[in-house]
């Protein structure tokens, strides 16, 4: 190689090094902004891109909380998060069913972490991750079994509704869908704004959810079952009517084209975890979503 393409070689090398250290200096940035000046006095969701499962981190201040823990690989995402925010209380952590992308990490983040509460629903499941979680929590005082709506307040003007199967019966019959079904699901509501977590019900749930008591209405949803798509789903899209969806799975797993299509009539904002973490930010009258 001459002296000259050699000076190229090397002015080529430092150029991309530099952009590398932009790039990253600016997510780095981009990273510290929500954490500090966009998250003061605001609620912060952040659904983590843990692949085809769930795991998503609920801020406002200094309440913490947790929904789903995704894999048993999911652990370190999420301890890697929590710790790069100075994280370590939770207040409560809700186990939406016991399907191992969405328990996989709870036993590790229990053993871990200070936790307020652990909400799971009440029923027995055959799941493998589901013995170590029961024995992890046996004995402990701070784990409630839910089986009919618990209200809750989470922070100042943040309040919460845990919803459990109404009618469980019929849903616990089915061999291939009770864990979904039986998902809990949680409603949060921050003064003009609701916010949607949806589990992983399926087909029964969802009519169940749809044709019963509960007030579905929200601007931003969970879509349930890492956008697998339901044929009862289009009911729960506009019963539910939401501005802002975020959906929970791998570029494997990729959001069914009927869903697609579903979201897109409805004029739904979506967001999918497998383009990485989604981060809904919230001032209780505005919605702002960065990914």
């Amino acid at each position: 190689m001459n002296y000259k393409n050699k000076q190229k070689t090397i002015v080529l090398i430092v150029a991309i090094c530099l952009i590398a250290a932009i790039i990253s200096y600016g997510l780095y940035r981009f990273n510290a902004d929500i954490s500090s000046a966009d998250a003061l006095d605001k609620l912060v969701i952040t659904n983590l891109d843990v692949g085809k499962a769930d795991a998503a981190i609920i801020q406002y201040n200094d309440a913490v909380g947790i929904i789903d823990t995704g894999t048993d690989e999911a652990f370190e995402t999420i301890d890697s998060y929590l710790k790069k925010h100075g994280i370590s209380n939770i207040s409560f952590m809700l186990l939406t069913h016991y399907d191992q992308d969405h328990i996989g990490s709870a036993v590790e983040i229990i053993n871990n972490y200070s936790i307020g509460t652990v909400y799971l629903p009440d029923y027995e499941s055959e799941k493998e991750y589901y013995p170590a979680l029961m024995d992890c929590i046996s004995g402990k005082d701070n784990a409630i079994f839910v089986d009919n709506m618990q209200s809750m307040d989470f922070a100042d003007n943040i309040s919460m509704d845990i919803l459990p199967a109404e009618d469980p019966g019929p849903l616990l019959e089915s061999d291939k869908n009770r864990d979904n079904d039986m998902s809990l699901c949680l409603m949060l509501y921050y003064e003009d704004c609701k916010f949607f977590f949806t589990g992983d019900i399926e087909n029964d749930r969802i009519s169940q959810m749809t044709d019963g008591t509960y007030n579905l209405s929200c601007d931003w949803i969970k879509i349930p079952h890492h956008g697998v798509y339901d044929k009862k789903e289009k009911k729960l899209i506009e019963k539910a009517s939401p501005t802002y969806a975020v959906i929970s799975t791998s570029f494997e797993k990729a959001p069914e084209e009927k869903l697609r299509e579903l979201i897109k009539e409805n004029d739904i904002k979506a967001y999918v975890t497998m383009n990485g973490d989604v981060t809904t930010i919230c001032d209780g009258s505005k919605i702002t979503i960065k990914q």
